[in-house]
């Protein structure tokens, strides 16, 4: 991840002013993804974490360890070892607290998940992105992390691979998050 990768810019309503996150112009043109360490994120990123923000794109935040507090939509929610968020646009959210943090930061635009087979886009989208109520994340069981690490070691080094082999390494990564056990925790 480098700094030209996101642009923000300031949105205001009667009430509150905040920063929204846009992939950059010249990258949103094509499917856009992008995997990086949290600590990579906090280097290149600092003002995201700690100010109110919202994203036009997906969002996956896996804790491998550490604490903190997660606030989404103005409702806080503890970070602790595999914590994983699952974010879709224009949520606002930001972290607080945040102590020895060590993870991965994932994101992506609407026009990559489209490139997924059409029951798994389906069964993600409504469980992980987009459930009834609010936010979904869940605390990782031993399994599911197994599985789920296996494919983010390779989507962390898959970044100059042919877009259909990242998409199916993607879609690796997700298919335990609504398959294995997880338990997958409403945020309302």
């Amino acid at each position: 991840m480098d700094q030209h990768i996101l642009e923000k810019r300031a949105i205001s309503s009667k009430k509150y002013t905040y920063l929204q996150y846009s992939v950059a112009s010249a990258l949103s043109k094509s499917s856009f993804f992008c995997i990086t360490t949290i600590q990579d994120a906090i280097e290149l990123y600092p003002d995201p974490w700690y100010e109110m923000h919202s994203h036009r794109f997906y969002s996956i935040f896996w804790f491998h360890s550490g604490e903190g507090t997660h606030i989404v939509d103005f409702d806080e929610y503890n970070i602790e070892k595999d914590s994983i968020f699952f974010l879709s646009p224009k949520h606002l959210h930001t972290f607080r607290h945040l102590k020895d943090i060590n993870g991965i930061a994932i994101i992506f635009t609407e026009d990559l998940l489209l490139h997924l087979d059409t029951e798994l886009l389906n069964c993600i989208k409504a469980k992980l992105f987009y459930p009834i109520h609010g936010v979904s994340h869940c605390t990782l069981q031993e399994n599911a992390k197994r599985k789920i690490e296996r494919y983010a070691k390779l989507l962390l080094t898959s970044s100059l691979r042919h877009p259909k082999i990242l998409i199916k390494e993607f879609s690796y990564f997700l298919m335990p998050c609504h398959q294995h056990g997880l338990r997958i925790n409403l945020l309302v």
